[in-house]
This record gives C-alpha cells, sequence and structure tokens, in this order.
C-alpha cells in the first residue's frame, strides 16, 4: 500500500471521525439549555437574554441545594418554584432532578473523553497502548448510555403526567429533546465506531507490508 493512499485514507477517515464526535457535543448544549429552562416563553422572546436565563436557573439549582437540610415542606416549596410547574408532583420533580443529573454527566463525561484524547496523544499514552480512536468509541458509546436513561426519566414523566391529566408544554418539549437526544447519539455512536474501524483497518494493512522498525513511527506520524 503507497504511503500516500495510506495518509489520505487513515486522514479522511480520521476527519469523518472527528465530524461524528461534534454533532453530540453540539446537541448536549442544546439539552443543557432545554432541560436547565423553567420558562420555555422567556427563552422565544426577544427581550430576555439565554445567559440570563441560565444564570437565573442555575441560581435556582444552587437555591434548591441550600435548602435539602430542611424541613419537607421547605423542599417542596423549593421543588415547586426552582424545579417544576406547580401543579407536579414530588416524583416528578425527582424525575426532573434525574433529568438535569443526566444532562451534566453528559457534560462530564465529554470533558472526561476530551482531556482523555488529549492525553493518548502524547508519545508515552501512545507507547503504552492507549489509543484516541478507542478514546472516540468510548465518547459516543457512552452519549448513547446517557441518551437511552434520559428518554427512560422522560417517558416516565410523561406517563406519569398523561395519568393525572396534567401534561404541559415544557414536558413535552423535554420529551422531544430527549427522543432527538437518543436519536442524534444513536447516529453519531454508529458513524464513530464505522470510521474507527475503516481507520484501524487502515493502519493495520499498512502495518502488515510496513519494513520492521518502521511501523510505530508511520503510524505515529499520521495521527
Amino acid at each position: 500500500m503507497p504511503a500516500a493512499l495510506y495518509y489520505g485514507d487513515t486522514q479522511g477517515w480520521q476527519m469523518w471521525r472527528e465530524c461524528a464526535l461534534l454533532i453530540p457535543m453540539l446537541s448536549t448544549a442544546l439539552l443543557v439549555v432545554a432541560v436547565f429552562s423553567r420558562d420555555w416563553s422567556r427563552l422565544t422572546t426577544h427581550t430576555t437574554l439565554w445567559s440570563e436565563v441560565l444564570i437565573d436557573d442555575f441560581w435556582g439549582l444552587w437555591q434548591w441545594s441550600s435548602v435539602m437540610t430542611s424541613a419537607s415542606s421547605t423542599v417542596r416549596l423549593s421543588f415547586d418554584y426552582n424545579w417544576c410547574n406547580r401543579d407536579d408532583t414530588t416524583d416528578q420533580c425527582h424525575l426532573l432532578v434525574l433529568a438535569r443529573a443526566l444532562a451534566v454527566a453528559t457534560v462530564a463525561l465529554e470533558v472526561a473523553a476530551v482531556l482523555g484524547m488529549l492525553i493518548v496523544e502524547c508519545r508515552t499514552a501512545y507507547r503504552a497502548g492507549f489509543s484516541a480512536e478507542y478514546a472516540c468509541m468510548a465518547l459516543t458509546t457512552s452519549h448513547l448510555i446517557c441518551a437511552i436513561l434520559m428518554l427512560v426519566v422522560w417517558s416516565s414523566v410523561q406517563d406519569e403526567l398523561r395519568a393525572q391529566d396534567l401534561t404541559s408544554g415544557r414536558s413535552k418539549i423535554h420529551f422531544g429533546f430527549s427522543w432527538w437526544f437518543f436519536l442524534v447519539s444513536a447516529v453519531s455512536t454508529v458513524m464513530t465506531n464505522f470510521c474507527v474501524i475503516k481507520e484501524l483497518a487502515h493502519k493495520s494493512a499498512y502495518r502488515s507490508i510496513s519494513p520492521p522498525g518502521k511501523t510505530d513511527l508511520r503510524s505515529r506520524n499520521v495521527r
């Protein structure tokens, strides 16, 4: 296999792999905005900045955490004001807390995966057997797991709201976002894993025909 062909094919699949990683990251940003917003009407008006809404909602999160040691009635009022609609039950609020925790966990997974991919690019980690390709596969697979959990949580929310005839516009939007996040994560996982498999196949084919002593150097330079 000519070196030029190897470099071109491998870098092409690497470019597609990196593009596939951007998809769930952008969707996560929208998911965080959706899950942490209490009032969607404020997001659709031209007089309110999204940053103000997010700051207000994260401040509500801090207020909620500060009263967890208080009486249950105080916690209930805090749930009503900071997390849920006025007619939501405590169980629905707990599910909403879980959904927001999953959104935060997804962001934490992204940060950890990006840092991991930066670390494995160094020579020491490369010699130890780590690979950025596998870090990409781990990131998208973690995304898919979080998306499935998010979908399960919001399915439970919707079922409980339907049972009590309390389905709200905001819960429908959140449920729609969870479906969209799941589909985006599934597509991104398939795309990334396919690109990684093709990329590793090209590297394996080159190693099988490269002269002894040049395999590691070639495979390291192509990254």
